[in-house]
């Protein structure tokens, strides 16, 4: 499939935000855009490495000999109580660390794991095999 935009999604949701405060993560970004530049990747039906339960976390997947790490950064401008992280391709995993909360309890499905936490803006996730 092709997907042609009249406009560039990418460059309208970049500049949407509200980067006043420069302390602190942009806030307030746009979500029509943001859904207009996941459209292609979830009709598509691709696959993630990390999958977070809320909208404006992002997760990225770091991998080496030692483990993954997942860089956790939340650009919604409040801290969440609890998310959930579905971390795929871990099925080497022993232990899992937050830089933030320390050691931390996860379970294992498949070739997955999951664990919940709170996040404020930023955390990294150190899974160890």
């Amino acid at each position: 499939r092709i997907f042609s935009y009249g406009f560039w999604p990418g460059i309208t949701y970049n500049l949407s935000p509200d980067r006043s405060d420069y302390k602190k993560l942009p806030y307030g970004w746009l979500k029509e855009a943001r859904q207009m530049v996941v459209s292609p990747a979830k009709i598509a039906n691709a696959s993630k490495f990390v999958e977070i339960s809320e909208e404006l976390v992002e997760g990225c997947f770091l991998e080496s000999d030692k483990g993954i790490a997942v860089t956790l950064l939340n650009w919604s401008g409040e801290p969440k109580k609890e998310i959930t992280v579905v971390v795929n391709g871990a099925e080497n995993i022993t232990k899992i660390e937050s830089i933030e909360k320390g050691s931390l309890k996860w379970e294992k499905t498949g070739n997955s794991v999951q664990i919940k936490l709170p996040l404020n803006t930023v955390d990294v996730l150190m899974l160890y095999k």
